[in-house]
């Protein structure tokens, strides 16, 4: 009975180490078998691949004064036009009174007067036809996208051909024009936006198309143009 006591004991110690052996095999095998976490940093550590760049459009040919050839459609605006020559309000004090039209030449300005001392101002390009005109002038016609046809000078240095170009995207007139009453000289628009703030061989008073649009729509018949 003893012995039997004794051995029972030896056995339940045995199958206590045997027990304790094996769950010490079963974690570590366990902690080799399972994934160590890892945080999910390829999405920041990727480098990211830059956005489209779209390739510039070539700007069309133009002769040395940046003017266009008749056909050759410049756009309503030039994006990169400086912003002292973009249409905005600004304080200007005359005694001409409201709606007057005022153009100062030689800053490459149109002024048109508003209430309180304001004037929307406008940038504009001056062809040779206009240098010269100077005094008190009115607005005689309107007209939209008007027809165009070349001077005999353009057409003598081959600029342009002979006929009647008719109104619309690339005509030298652009999409508004405001004859004078002299006959001779007006305000239009333009197929070549970046001439305007500069000096041009031909033409008179240009604006952009997005500009005198503008303008177009805020005078009539009969507005007074002042030009110094």
């Amino acid at each position: 009975m003893r012995l039997s006591s004794i051995s029972l004991f030896a056995i339940a110690v045995v199958a206590s180490a045997i027990g304790a052996g094996g769950y010490m095999f079963w974690v570590q095998h366990a902690h080799k078998a399972s994934p160590v976490p890892v945080k999910n940093v390829a999405s920041a550590a990727a480098p990211q691949a830059p956005a489209p760049v779209k390739a510039a459009t070539p700007k069309p040919a133009t002769t040395k004064d940046g003017d266009l050839a008749p056909g050759i459609d410049g756009g309503a605006a030039d994006t990169d036009l400086p912003y002292v020559f973009r249409r905005q309000p600004t304080f200007y004090r005359t005694l001409q009174p409201v709606g007057t039209i005022i153009i100062d030449k030689l800053q490459h300005f149109l002024y048109l007067i508003q209430p309180n001392n304001v004037a929307l101002r406008y940038g504009i390009g001056l062809g040779e036809q206009c240098t010269e005109l100077v005094g008190l002038r009115h607005v005689a016609s309107k007209a939209e996208w008007p027809p165009w046809q070349a001077t005999p000078d353009m057409i003598a240095r081959k600029l342009a051909k002979p006929g009647v170009m008719p109104g619309g995207p690339g005509n030298p007139l652009g999409a508004r024009v405001m004859e004078l009453d002299d006959g001779k000289s007006r305000i239009n628009g333009t197929n070549a936006p970046a001439t305007v703030g500069t000096n041009v061989i031909f033409g008179c008073v240009r604006l952009g198309n997005d500009d005198v649009v503008d303008l177009y729509g805020r005078v009539q018949n009969g507005t007074p143009v002042l030009v110094n």
